[in-house]
């Protein structure tokens, strides 16, 4: 039986559940038809593109962490958060590149390329000085459901789920059925946002901003991102709150 985080109208929010894990990737391929990046690699049309891209939210939904938004009206998710509690070694790093091996289209391999080099720029265990942190990873809402807070509610009961974690409570949920460890705690909440959208959505979730870099660092079939998405103020940012 689902656990009720938060009752919010037409819409309630909960733990991610295996029952529910493939249903939530569904409702994740939104994301590669609206996120920046994606859109400047093109994955929207690249359909084995998106299937090697799933393993992404996968990954992310086996550290127990994650939260979906379901319409009470039809039992169906429509918005989610995949989150992930990363510890200070080089295995996040070492995921991208070994999965990038792994895939035979290109665009797949430049998002992992670019995923490596953006969590490489600014170091939120070097600026935070935190051997682990939660963070926000993907954050998805449908678009037959947004400008409904949707977004934010997310972000607040995964803040809310970090609080209790930092506590002692192990309230983790594994969707595999393995145990998963309470420990290390994370001291703080990130996100790295490409969006405008989500970036300001940060800043009205009360995050503050430990750099930012914009995208005509990363180029795709001879041109920049900033080229492609003919914008060239679009920036990466990179965002924390301590967890208290």
């Amino acid at each position: 039986m689902e656990k009720i985080l938060l009752d919010a109208g037409n819409i309630k929010y909960t733990q991610l559940s295996a029952e529910r894990l493939e249903e939530a990737i569904a409702v994740g391929r939104s994301f590669f038809a609206d996120e920046p990046v994606c859109r400047a690699l093109e994955i929207k049309s690249n359909e084995t593109a998106q299937k090697e891209l799933e393993e992404l939210f996968r990954k992310a939904a086996a550290d127990g962490v994650s939260i979906i938004a379901i319409d009470k009206a039809t039992d169906l998710i429509v918005g989610v958060s995949f989150n992930r509690l990363l510890v200070r070694d080089a295995s996040v790093t070492d995921f991208y590149d070994q999965y990038a091996k792994r895939c035979t289209e290109k665009c797949s391999k430049a998002f992992l390329s670019f995923l490596r080099d953006a969590d490489s720029m600014v170091s939120f265990f070097e600026y935070c000085n935190t051997d682990c942190y939660f963070e926000i990873v993907y954050l998805i809402v449908l678009r037959s459901h947004r400008s409904r807070s949707i977004g934010f509610n997310l972000c607040q009961v995964s803040a809310d789920l970090s609080k209790i974690l930092l506590s002692g409570i192990n309230a983790k949920k594994s969707i595999t059925g393995a145990h998963l460890e309470l420990k290390p705690y994370a001291k703080y909440l990130c996100v790295v946002s490409t969006s405008p959208l989500t970036q300001k959505l940060a800043l009205k979730f009360g995050m503050k901003t430990a750099g930012s870099v914009k995208f005509d660092q990363w180029t795709y079939n001879g041109r920049t991102f900033a080229e492609i998405l003919n914008n060239t103020d679009e920036v990466i940012q990179y965002s924390y709150k301590k967890i208290v």
